[in-house]
C-alpha cells in the first residue's frame, strides 16, 4: 500500500490526489470494517468497492511520458501483491480443520484420557493416579485450545494477528501528505455526497 502511495506520484496531480485518496481509504476499511468481520470468515464489501475503484482509476491513467509508463508499470506490480496479500489474509480468515478433523481429534483426545484411566493401579495413592489422570486431560485439552487458537488467528482475541502493519502504512501515507483529505471517513466508509 505505502509503495502504490509513492509510486503515484508520477502521475498527474489530479490522478495522483485520486488515487492516494482511494489507497487511504481501501487502507482504512481494511483495519476498521474487514479486520473485525474475518473473525467470522466475512469480507467487507466497503473494501470491495475501493479495490474496485483503483483498479478503475488505474485502468484510466493517463500515460504520457516515459515517466509515467514506467510507473504505471511499477503500480500495476504492487496492486498484484496487494490483491495476493488480500486474498491469503482472507484465506487464512477461513477455518481450515473442518468437523471431520475435530471430532476425530476430539475422539483421540477422549481415548487417550480413557487410556489412562484403564491402566489405574488400585496399590497406588489416589492423588499420584488423579495426578497423572489430570496431566494427561489438561495436556489434551490444551492441545485442541491450540489448534483452535491457530484455526481462527483473526477472532480478536490476545495473541490473534492484528492490523498493526496496515495501521502504520495509514499513519505514513497521512504523515507523507499532511492536510490531505481522502474521500472517505475514519472507517474507511465513503463521505457523504
Amino acid at each position: 500500500m505505502g509503495r502504490m502511495f509513492r509510486t503515484s506520484q508520477f502521475f498527474a496531480p489530479a490522478q495522483r490526489n485520486e488515487l492516494q485518496g482511494q489507497l487511504v481509504c481501501y487502507a482504512r476499511a481494511v483495519v476498521r470494517l474487514e479486520w473485525p468481520v474475518m473473525g467470522d470468515a466475512e469480507r467487507s464489501p466497503v473494501v470491495d468497492r475501493w479495490r474496485l475503484d483503483l483498479e478503475d482509476t488505474i485502468r484510466s491513467l493517463d500515460l504520457r511520458t516515459e515517466r509515467q509508463r514506467a510507473g504505471f508499470r511499477q503500480l500495476l506490480l504492487e496492486r498484484d501483491i496487494r490483491s495476493d496479500t488480500r486474498r491469503q489474509r482472507l484465506e487464512e480468515a477461513d477455518p481450515v480443520v473442518s468437523p471431520p478433523v475435530w471430532f476425530i481429534l476430539g475422539l483421540g483426545g477422549f481415548f487417550t484420557a480413557a487410556f489412562v484411566l484403564l491402566f489405574t493401579d488400585r496399590r497406588e495413592a489416589f492423588l499420584v493416579q488423579g495426578a497423572m489422570m489430570g496431566v494427561v486431560a489438561g495436556m489434551v485439552a490444551a492441545s485442541l485450545v491450540l489448534v483452535w487458537f491457530l484455526d481462527h488467528p483473526y477472532e480478536g482475541h490476545s495473541g490473534s494477528i492484528e492490523p498493526t502493519e496496515m495501521e502504520r502504512t495509514i499513519a505514513n501515507m497521512e504523515h507523507e501528505r499532511p492536510g490531505f483529505t481522502p474521500p472517505c471517513t475514519a472507517t474507511g466508509g465513503p463521505r457523504a455526497s
